[in-house]
């Protein structure tokens, strides 16, 4: 199941100080949501546009610190 992954990838950002969320469960939860909704949403309208800014959507929402908004913090 997909779900383990986002737990997993905000269990890991809260560690290590990426991220301020007090409930690892609900803040997965949350995200879960927020991403099968726009993929819902982008297979119903056939356009992927609901997909467009979902990045930015769950930075806010997991309430990332700073540096982790930064594009330089991703890597390949």
């Amino acid at each position: 199941r997909k779900r383990k992954y986002f737990v997993q990838a905000i269990e890991d950002a809260k560690r290590e100080g990426l991220i301020r969320v007090d409930d690892v469960e609900a803040a997965t939860q949350a995200v879960y949501s927020l991403f099968e909704g726009a993929l819902a949403r982008a297979r119903i309208q056939d356009n992927p546009e609901p997909l467009k800014g979902i990045y930015e959507q769950v930075l806010r929402l997991l309430d990332a610190v700073p540096e982790a908004r930064e594009p330089s913090r991703q890597t390949a």
